[in-house]
């Protein structure tokens, strides 16, 4: 990291201190934690969704087969579209807990990752 960031950071980090009239070391304890407690709440709640969408993608399955069982056409669309859209959250949840998982293990990096977003206006 370049000295021109870490300046940044120190005067970002003072200046939100200085506004909540409490110490640097204060905010980036405090920046650091609310990551660890980012991740574990993203972490649940994304395998709520995983088991979620397993249960409700299995009951997608017994009325696919159930539905080629009766031959009953309209429904048969639905519980193809309904199974997509569970398939799809599946793989999106999947994709989203990594990073989750990371804030747990690493709450430092994303505590300076936060910072630099903010001072770089991403």
């Amino acid at each position: 990291m370049s000295e021109k960031f870490q300046e940044k950071i120190i005067e970002y980090i003072d200046a939100l201190s200085v506004k909540l009239g409490v110490a640097t070391e204060h905010v980036y304890g405090v920046m650091v934690r609310q990551q660890f407690v980012e991740g574990i709440v993203y972490s649940i709640v994304t395998l709520s969704v995983l088991i979620a969408s397993i249960v409700a993608f299995k009951k997608s399955l017994q009325s696919f087969f159930k539905c080629c069982k009766q031959d009953e056409d309209r429904t048969f669309g639905f519980v193809i579209a309904y199974g997509l859209v569970l398939f799809m959250s599946f793989f999106a949840a999947i994709s989203f807990l990594p990073d989750q998982i990371l804030k747990i293990y690493n709450p430092e990096y994303y505590a300076i990752k936060t910072i630099l977003d903010t001072i770089g206006g991403k």
